[in-house]
Parts: C-alpha cells; structure tokens; sequence
C-alpha cells in the first residue's frame, strides 16, 4: 500500500476479510523519517551499549525499526573505542566512547569546544568524578560546589 508523504493521515489500519471478523488488525503509524533518524542517531552516541561493545546489538537483541536501528547502530559503532589495543573493556563492559575520552582527537575536540561555551561565573556540575555513573544509571558522583566549568569535563574522568 503506498502512502503519500503529504498525507494528513498518519495513522492506517489493515486487516484481511478472514482475520477482521476475528478482530485482528494491524495499525501502521507514519512519522518523519529525518526526524526518527536524527534522534536515534544522538541516542547512539549515549547509549550503555558502547561500554561493552554492542553497538551492531548482537549481544542484546534490540527491537528499533528502521530508520532508527540503522542510525543508532552505526553512530554507536562509529565513536566506539576501535582503534585501540583490545584491553578487554569490552568484556568488562567499561569501555567509553571516543567522544568522552580527552586523549582521543575526537573527544578532546568536544571537549575543548565545551569548554569555550563555558560561563565560569555559575558553579560547574561535574558529574561522575568517581567513576561510577553512565550517561544513563545517574549512579555517578555530582559536584557543583567547588568547580567552575572549565574545571569540569572528561579530562578528569576514566
């Protein structure tokens, strides 16, 4: 069945003449595909995932349809740690992006750039000066007392 990508609707539902009388439908739900790419794109760079290597979701099935599996997978596999001896972090599952390590290119180039957007007059939060928390579990320490901005950031962090 093709859908015209102007379309008001953006919800269908099918069903075949035997399966209707029973109930059984099926909803298709359209949405911006741009859109859904983006995000699952900025979600792989973020994803617990990266910590143990499983950006193609091989060790952990996942359910993302596409466009979003795509994007995320391979934002995910794209900062992932590769170019480095295997040090077993994979296994472990502390591997970090190459985003949010400060002697990778990458991340130190985000991180400088963070740092120029920095207003040092308002207290820095520097989360996960332990080393504990992921960009999901909040499990990190905070600490927004004694740092100023520029004194935050990933140079300080595992």
């Amino acid at each position: 069945y093709p859908f015209e990508v102007d379309h008001e609707l953006t919800e269908y539902f099918f069903a075949s003449r035997e399966n209707c009388d029973q109930g059984q439908k099926i909803a298709v739900t359209l949405s911006d595909y741009d859109l859904t790419a983006d995000q699952c794109y900025a979600i792989g760079e973020t994803t617990p995932r990266l910590n143990n290597c499983d950006c193609r979701l091989e060790k952990n099935p996942s359910t993302l349809g596409e466009p979003c599996r795509t994007e995320f997978s391979d934002r995910c596999f794209e900062i992932m740690q590769t170019d480095r001896p295997d040090d077993g972090c994979c296994e472990r599952g502390d591997c970090i992006s190459t985003l949010k390590d400060f002697e990778h290119p990458d991340g130190r180039a985000k991180e400088l750039a963070r740092r120029e957007s920095c207003d040092n007059a308002t207290p820095g939060l520097c989360y996960n000066e332990d080393g504990l928390g992921t960009d999901t579990n909040r499990l990190g320490s905070t600490n927004c007392c004694t740092k100023t901005c520029t004194a935050c950031g990933i140079e300080l962090g595992p």
